[in-house]
């Protein structure tokens, strides 16, 4: 295939985007209120129906004079989210 001209002459024609980046508007403080709560609902009826476990891990701490602290126990906790 024959070239046609030197490099720089040359362009990349590439398909421009049907829709912009950026939307035209950006959407109110109200309309963006509106959008968080209803994606917190969804969020909250999902969770209802999941029922997903909860595991807690909480280790006990005693003062120690080299270190400063040690764990001296640990305690587990386990449920559900409901």
């Amino acid at each position: 295939m024959p070239r046609s001209g030197p490099l720089h002459q040359r362009r990349l024609l590439l398909p421009r985007p049907s829709h912009p980046l950026e939307p035209a508007h950006p959407p109110s403080f109200d309309q963006r209120r509106g959008s968080d709560r209803g994606r917190e609902n969804r969020f909250v009826e999902q969770m209802q129906r999941m029922h997903p476990l909860v595991e807690t891990y909480i280790q006990n701490m005693r003062p120690d004079p080299e270190l400063n602290a040690i764990p001296e126990s640990d305690e587990y906790f386990l449920g559900a989210w409901i």
